[in-house]
């Protein structure tokens, strides 16, 4: 009977457990086939909060923790060399989930092994021009890679005309676990009383991420203040534009929310 084919998956969101449900299923669907390892920093300082590595009693596939550093923001985060030795181990493939104009993302395509398939995922639908180091590192990761991954059709359309991503690809959305996002009026309710919104009546325009240009808050602010009918705007994050949303903010004392402290 042959060996399963053993899969490396590397990525600093894995310190949350959740964000694990997708190398869980593949170990899942793929028992037997393949033997999945999923490398996730032992804690990390997030976006919003700082996070050290969630522990999940009913993982499936097999967790090594390792440290990071510089890893707010994730552009610089590296890598111990505990990572280094677990890439030093015979794998059939390796999956990058970095970007890889990033450090780490550099990273890992260094420490690859040259006869090792290595597979990035990236999201950015942003057409960037990167200052050095980034571009070096961009292209010496994308030279390495085999192949590369995306959830999104305007990211294929970033990517696809950009040097060194002609590689073979494919676009695969990301997953909801609809276990735990789902609708639910009692939450809502509960948020609203939160709040001191009525339980029903004006619509509540919702953000949640982290608050900066990129993710279209000025955008957003422009789309709210034309509005001829009742709105109020529930703003979840943090971000170098808390300062500048507060301030808009101002303008709406009754109509707008802004939350930085949720776990």
């Amino acid at each position: 009977m042959p060996h399963p084919r053993k899969l490396l998956s590397i990525s600093h969101s894995y310190v949350v457990k959740l964000n694990r449900r997708l190398v869980n299923e593949i170990a899942f669907l793929g028992k037997g086939e393949w033997e999945v390892t999923a490398v996730a920093p032992s804690f990390i300082h997030g976006d919003l909060r700082s996070i050290h590595l969630e522990a999940d009693p009913n993982e499936i596939c097999h967790l090594e923790a390792v440290p990071v550093y510089f890893s707010k923001p994730a552009h610089i985060l590296t890598y111990g060399c505990r990572l280094k030795v677990i890439m030093e181990q015979s794998w059939d493939l390796v999956h990058c989930w970095e970007e890889p104009y990033i450090f780490s993302g550099g990273q890992i395509a260094w420490w690859t092994e040259r006869k090792t398939p290595l597979v990035f995922s990236s999201f950015q639908n942003k057409s960037k021009r990167y200052p050095p180091p980034f571009n070096w590192i961009e292209q010496y990761a994308m030279n390495r890679a085999t192949g590369w991954i995306t959830g999104g059709q305007t990211v294929v359309e970033t990517l696809k005309p950009r040097k060194g991503y002609s590689l073979p690809m494919r676009l695969i959305p990301l997953g909801v676990d609809v276990n735990h996002f789902y609708p639910s009026v009692d939450a809502k309710n509960q948020i609203r009383r939160f709040l001191a919104w009525e339980e029903k009546g004006t619509p509540v325009i919702g953000f949640l991420g982290r608050f900066v240009p990129e993710k279209g808050l000025d955008l957003l602010m422009q789309v709210i203040d034309s509005l001829q009918t009742p709105w109020r705007a529930l703003f979840v994050g943090n971000g170098a534009m808390e300062s500048s949303l507060r301030t808009w903010a101002k303008h709406y004392p009754e109509q707008v929310r802004i939350c930085t402290d949720v776990k």
